[in-house]
């Protein structure tokens, strides 16, 4: 498991809730230290949530990149999950754009709305299922491309989940570390069996 460090401390309650589902070989890797030949040491790759915006963290979208190109070469990829700043990563590599929000919502619980009930990260979740909110940006419904899937938003439409339709690659703009989000780590060990 590699754990991508966007310099947030939220990092650390993410490898806290991995250790607490028996998760015990994780590598926390600062986005500005890492290289595409750690890719080769792992299965599994989490973008952890971060200031700023995606473009400022170049890993993730090098993770991506050469996780495309992998899979053209029918060679073997991770399963890539990112949370909040790095689910909006994944949205803008693979075409979408993002919106300001008129308002900012850190530290907010909301209600999950699945759209996508099927997606192996919400077995077991309920419509309806509170999660945390940490973000001012979001990924723009009207832009989102036809590879990603739209797995949950909020009632007034905000994207909370996605998926790539081919390849291991899965987003949440919510924090499934947060206190607020009490089946976040349900969902992490969903996608770890998935």
């Amino acid at each position: 498991m590699l754990l991508l460090d966007n310099h947030d401390s939220f990092t650390w309650n993410l490898a806290e809730l991995l250790r607490g589902i028996g998760v015990v070989d994780i590598k926390i890797v600062s986005s500005g230290d890492f290289t595409a030949d750690m890719l080769n040491e792992s299965d599994r790759i989490i973008f952890s949530p971060g200031p700023g915006l995606p473009e400022e963290q170049p890993a993730m979208l090098t993770v991506l990149h050469e996780t495309v190109l992998r899979h053209k070469r029918n060679e073997k990829v991770p399963s890539i999950f990112g949370v909040c700043l790095g689910m909006q990563a994944i949205g803008i590599y693979f075409g979408a754009k993002l919106i300001n929000l008129p308002n900012v919502v850190h530290g907010q619980p909301r209600k999950l709305n699945i759209v996508f009930p099927g997606h192996p990260i919400f077995r077991g979740i309920p419509d309806g299922s509170p999660v945390g909110l940490y973000h001012s940006w979001a990924v723009d419904a009207k832009s989102m491309p036809g590879c990603l899937n739209t797995l949950a938003t909020t009632a007034n439409g905000t994207i909370m989940a996605i998926a790539h339709q081919t390849l291991p690659i899965t987003g949440v703009q919510f924090h499934p570390e947060s206190i607020m989000t009490p089946l976040g780590s349900k969902m992490i060990h969903n996608w770890l069996t998935a």
